[in-house]
């Protein structure tokens, strides 16, 4: 086994046993107001500072407007990415790297300022000021839903992925003392086949999502990881002339998924794709998961996600570069863009909107 990944192994056993228990947050942001709603209509001050801070100032226009012609995209740890596209923000995961695993969940803990976790220079009443549209979740560990819920309240943002996602998001939510009523989008059922997809329109009618059920991460002799929040769901974005994917698990789909394997053979060739490559699999499987995704899209520019989980930014170094080989010795034409914690947090990356 590489030494990259005999670390990843370890660490990956200590992650698995710490995501089943994370706590839930938030009473204290709310009472303290720094989560409050960004006011309707043109927008705020607040707004127009949090878009160039995550968006970039070139990004934005003096009255806080987005650009309809460029897709921009910004990291902010783990899976999480803020996205401006045809003039809105989303949110792709809420989980800021750095913050502990036990102010994520669902029970009574008070979690610090976020903006103070030291890895990620971004705090949650950052987030909101945003003004995203949706919230799309991939899965329910706690590196990827954290504190969906109190935002999707404070943001009137519907939460889209699985009906599990859901119910987290309302969890969250309730246990942080709020009573409004969480919006949720959830176009597949809780028991949705592997592989299933659907059409969906939450960002507005030139935005189409397709929704497709996922695998999570997983090794390939052990039975599928599909239950306590590893429920999982991908989306692809097309905008115009411009595709998007983004996947925040890579499982083992050889073994117990392929029907996921041909509904990505069946999508159009995607231009850009952003997906998780570290994952429980790597011990046993190393990187041949993640790049049978980007093979089966046929993706033009590939970037990494996920491998900064342990803010050791040497170990995520080397599973870039283990990542880089295995699409090398595959003969794969994807361009591989490795991201780098954390330098590349908070760095906007535009696209160019064809069409």
């Amino acid at each position: 086994m590489r030494p990259a990944l005999n670390a990843v192994a370890v660490m990956m056993g200590s992650m698995e046993a710490r995501s089943r228990t994370c706590a839930a947050f938030i009473g204290l942001l709310v009472a303290l107001g720094l989560l409050a709603s960004p006011a309707q209509g043109a927008p705020s001050e607040e707004t127009i500072a949090a878009r160039e801070y995550v968006l970039g100032a070139e990004n934005v226009r003096a009255d806080g407007s987005l650009p309809k012609n460029r897709v921009v995209v910004s990291w902010f740890g783990v899976a999480s990415l803020a996205v401006a596209m045809d003039g809105k923000v989303v949110l792709l995961d809420t989980f800021i790297n750095g913050l502990p695993p036990s102010t994520c969940g669902v029970d009574d803990s008070q979690p610090t300022d976020t903006s103070a976790t030291g890895y990620v220079p971004l705090g949650y009443e950052q987030l909101v000021a945003l003004d995203p549209k949706a919230i799309f979740i991939g899965h329910g560990h706690y590196d990827h839903e954290c504190y969906t819920g109190v935002l999707a309240a404070r943001t009137t943002s519907p939460v889209v992925g699985l009906t599990q996602h859901c119910e987290t998001a309302r969890a969250q939510a309730a246990a942080a003392g709020i009573s409004a009523k969480i919006r949720c989008r959830t176009p597949l059922a809780a028991d949705a086949p592997f592989g299933a997809k659907k059409k969906i329109r939450p960002v507005g009618r030139r935005v189409k999502v397709t929704v497709i059920r996922n695998l999570h991460s997983g090794a390939a002799s052990a039975p599928p990881m599909d239950s306590d929040g590893a429920e999982a769901a991908m989306y692809r974005f097309r905008l115009r002339g411009f595709s998007f994917f983004w996947n925040n698990s890579a499982g083992p789909l050889r073994e117990h998924a392929p029907a996921v394997l041909e509904t990505m053979e069946g999508l159009p060739p995607t231009d850009v794709q952003f997906e998780a490559t570290l994952g429980f699999g790597n011990p046993e499987q190393g990187f041949r998961d993640p790049a049978d995704y980007a093979e089966a899209l046929r993706v033009d520019e590939l970037y990494s996600l996920h491998h900064d989980l342990f803010q050791n930014p040497v170990l995520s170094s080397a599973l870039n570069d283990q990542m880089a080989t295995e699409l090398e010795s595959r003969g794969l034409s994807s361009i591989f863009r490795p991201l780098q914690d954390p330098d590349d947090y908070l760095v906007p990356m535009t696209f160019r909107v064809r069409g």
